[in-house]
């Protein structure tokens, strides 16, 4: 009866040894699954930042040539404004000289008119006399 009672025990022993066996198997096999798990999250994040970085790269680039884009405008509306001034003061200074030379020409033509009214004044004066 002792005997049975060890080869009892040892059948036991030998049990919990083959389910401790499985569980250190299931352990390991869940692990594994759970590193597997891990692995295919991570590489779906990194592929996700990835992306983020690359769509942030051409954001920034959209972004630095919209800025360039607005410098050049700005430089093209600073040359216009500059070329519009001078062209005001073109204006302005043909302006004068065009009214100078009016007034002169007027000034010219009362002159002549006048010596030619003294002219005939003169020569009537004489058929007169």
């Amino acid at each position: 009866e002792k005997n049975n009672k060890i080869t009892d025990l040892q059948n036991q022993l030998n049990l919990t040894d083959i389910r401790n066996a499985s569980l250190v198997f299931d352990i390991v096999d869940l692990k594994e699954q759970h590193k597997r798990q891990l692995e295919d999250s991570n590489g779906k994040k990194m592929h996700e930042i990835q992306q983020l970085l690359q769509n942030a790269k051409e954001a920034t680039r959209q972004r630095d040539d919209y800025l360039e884009l607005c410098q050049i405008k700005e430089k093209k509306n600073r040359d216009l404004e500059k070329k519009n001034r001078d062209l005001e003061r073109q204006i302005d200074r043909r302006k004068n000289l065009l009214e100078r030379d009016v007034e002169s020409e007027i000034a010219t033509m009362k002159q002549n008119n006048t010596m030619r009214m003294n002219n005939r004044t003169k020569s009537m004066k004489r058929i007169v006399e």
